[in-house]
């Protein structure tokens, strides 16, 4: 599973947050790449050159299905069943550009509010860990 995120930055406390996640991973393991924001056109084509042919892309954006924790983690479930790889994309400030969002096999939103990219990142890695937890049967998600 793999995330990338169109980001000018990544402050140390999101790295030092992401790697503490990863190590607690037991059924997933989440790769995550940041690029930086670029015209829609050329941010289009670094994302997608990222992905393999075959990849699932999934975008992570305001206007996505919206779910609970254990629809997510069914749906990660679901996912990860399929022998393409699984990406998820949180883009810039104005959101993925057309040419990825028509590549996208699903879009999903983290949240109604809005957030910041950082904490954008942070929901998501979290809810990538209470997925892991659910489908492993753990108590951390109640």
């Amino acid at each position: 599973m793999h995330l990338i995120a169109v980001s000018a930055r990544v402050p140390g406390w999101l790295t030092g947050l992401e790697a503490d996640y990863a190590v607690r991973l037991k059924i997933f393991r989440l790769h995550t790449e940041t690029i930086k924001p670029a015209p829609p056109a050329k941010e289009a084509a670094i994302v997608l050159s990222r992905l393999p042919d075959n990849a699932q892309l999934i975008l992570l954006d305001a206007a996505g299905r919206q779910c609970d924790s254990d629809a997510f983690s069914v749906f990660l479930e679901t996912r990860m069943q399929e022998v393409r790889p699984l990406f998820f994309v949180l883009g810039g400030v104005s959101g993925p550009p057309p040419l990825v969002r028509e590549r996208a096999d699903a879009c999903l939103s983290l949240s109604p509010l809005t957030f910041a990219h950082t904490v954008a990142r942070l929901v998501f890695v979290e809810q990538i860990f209470r997925a892991d937890c659910i489908l492993r049967g753990h108590p951390y998600p109640k």
